[in-house]
Parts: structure tokens; C-alpha cells; sequence
């Protein structure tokens, strides 16, 4: 391969959480496949048009990419194993876990990131992870499991994921440790002002509060972001407390802020559509930080990453 850039090939891409981060740690990708065109658009829309494809994974020959990507990454539906879907795991036609297989088996990538909920390391779900597991060593790939708070990694929400790295004999992935510093909402939020209606910083309507339904303390890291918007989120997500006691939904922008995608990322789908986006997405700024090892490791070296200043 003559490249500068380790080269991906992502499934399930979503709206770009993966894309965005690993472009930042110095990633370049050749392909990133979605089902969903909304999620599409918004690739699209933010640099990865002419490697966006429309299609079901499970439709996509990814033999033609045999020998040209260093990576494989994707982040499979999350519900078939998330105590907030049906908890249906392997049985759930949503699981999306035989196509993350299929594409590492058809391109034989140097090395693969995949990202999901840490749900799928209860009790219920440890046959279905450990035969996952074997199935990528019996492809030749060394795998670790990192279980993973996105707050103690710099992104100010508490997101609790996992990430399943494998590398290709030789290779060795060392993982970043936790930083230090935790950022609360206020801290992420504090420049970006009122809501003003420009750049996705519109009011969404007022929420409400009771029992085991608040909104997020901004003193604080925020709760976990969710896909959805409106009523019955679960325990208040993806609403914040504000300083007079009432509870109001984040707005697109700030809820971008607090999956850390940076201000210049744009979100062209009506409001429900971008919050569901925004739900399911992984947080670029947490991505990064697991990707810089794996740029070294892949032989590339130190990266200058792209600039994710707030505009």
C-alpha cells in the first residue's frame, strides 16, 4: 500500500463518531458503509462523501479491500446487548456482530477496532463474547477487550463502552491510561453561550423532572447520551439542569459538545434524526485517544492530529 495514512474500511459508520476521531489521530479512509441514508448525509456532508456508501452491510463485498486497509472498525448495534433494548443478544436481528467478522475475515486488515456497550460483558452475554472472541484469534488476530468510562478519557459525559482491539501477529496494542482531569458540562458548554438558533444551538423545548428522571448536574459530567429525543428518555439523558432548577433538552450543538464532535462538524437532518445520530455515535475525543496507540502501533508513528477547536 502507498500511503502515508494507515487506511480504514468502517461498517455500521453511523454519523461518524469513529470517522471523526480516528481522522483526527491521522486515520484515511477508503470506505465507510451505512444503512441508514440519513446517516449518509451527514458524512457526506463533513469530508467523507466519495467513500460513504448507501447500503447494508451485510450486501458489501469487502473482498476487493483484501491488502489495502491497515484497519477494520465499525460499531455494531449496541441494542441486541444494551440493558436499555430487548436484551435479545445473539437471537436480536440486529446483531451485527457475523458482519464484523465477515469484513475482517474478507479484508485481513493488520488490525481492527470495534466499539460497543459494556453490556456485552454481563454474565448473560459471556458465551456470545467469548465464542466472538475465538472467532477473531482462529482469523490470526491477538484480542483484547478495554472496558472504558468516556469521562475518565476526557469527554464530559459518562459513557460506559467497550472497545475489542485485534492485532495481526507482531503488532502490540498498548492502551491509553485514564487522564486525570474530569470535564463537567459547564466546563465543555461554557463558551458556547445561550442558545442563539445558529449552527444547530436551538432550543428544543422544555423537559421535566421527577423521581429517577432528572436532568444532567453541570457541575458534573453529563449523563449518557441516548438515541432518541422528546419524552421518556430514560433517567432524564440527554437533558440539562439548569441554574433556576427547571430541566431543558440539550441542543444539537451542545449535545455535539458533549459527544466532543467539534463545532465545525455539521448535522444536515431535521432535529429527531440528529439527536438519534448523536445517541449512537462514539465520542470522536474518546476514539482518538484510543487510536493514537494503534496509528504507532500500525508503524506510522506520532501524528499531528487535526485541529478540533470550538468555533
Amino acid at each position: 500500500m502507498t500511503t502515508t495514512n494507515p487506511t480504514v474500511l468502517e461498517i455500521f459508520a453511523g454519523c461518524g463518531g469513529l470517522a471523526e476521531g480516528l481522522r483526527q489521530a491521522g486515520f484515511e479512509h477508503t470506505l465507510l458503509v451505512d444503512h441508514d441514508k440519513a446517516c449518509i448525509n451527514t458524512l457526506r456532508k463533513n469530508g467523507f462523501g466519495p467513500m460513504a456508501l448507501h447500503a447494508r452491510v451485510e450486501d458489501v463485498d469487502y473482498s476487493p479491500y483484501c491488502g489495502r486497509v491497515h484497519l477494520v472498525c465499525g460499531g455494531p448495534p449496541c441494542q441486541p446487548f444494551s440493558i436499555g433494548g430487548i436484551d435479545g443478544g445473539e437471537s436480536d436481528a440486529r446483531n451485527g456482530w457475523p458482519e464484523a467478522l465477515r469484513a475482517v475475515r474478507e479484508c485481513a486488515p493488520h488490525a481492527f477496532l470495534f466499539e460497543n456497550v459494556s453490556g456485552m460483558l454481563r454474565p448473560k452475554f459471556k458465551s456470545f463474547t467469548d465464542r466472538l472472541l475465538e472467532e477473531f484469534h482462529k482469523l490470526g488476530y491477538q484480542c483484547d477487550v478495554h472496558r472504558i468510562d468516556a469521562a475518565e478519557y476526557g469527554v464530559p459525559q459518562h459513557r460506559k463502552r467497550i472497545f475489542i482491539v485485534g492485532m495481526a501477529p507482531g503488532l502490540i496494542y498498548t492502551p491509553p491510561p485514564p487522564r486525570a482531569r474530569i470535564i463537567s458540562v459547564q466546563e465543555a458548554l461554557s463558551d458556547l453561550g445561550a442558545p442563539n438558533g445558529r449552527n444547530g444551538h436551538t432550543l428544543c423545548g422544555q423537559a421535566r423532572a421527577y423521581k429517577g428522571h432528572t436532568g444532567s448536574d453541570p457541575t458534573k459530567p453529563s449523563k449518557t447520551l441516548v438515541a432518541g429525543s422528546g419524552h421518556g428518555l430514560p433517567g432524564g439523558s440527554n437533558t440539562l439542569r439548569l441554574p433556576d432548577g427547571s430541566v431543558r433538552y440539550y441542543t444539537v450543538r451542545e449535545a455535539a459538545r458533549i459527544q466532543t464532535f467539534p463545532d465545525t462538524y455539521e448535522f444536515p437532518n431535521a432535529t429527531t434524526s440528529t439527536f438519534k445520530q448523536l445517541g449512537n455515535a462514539a465520542p470522536p475525543l474518546l476514539v482518538k485517544v484510543f487510536a493514537a496507540p494503534l496509528h504507532s502501533a500500525l508503524g506510522f508513528g506520532e501524528k499531528p492530529v487535526r485541529s478540533t477547536h470550538h468555533i
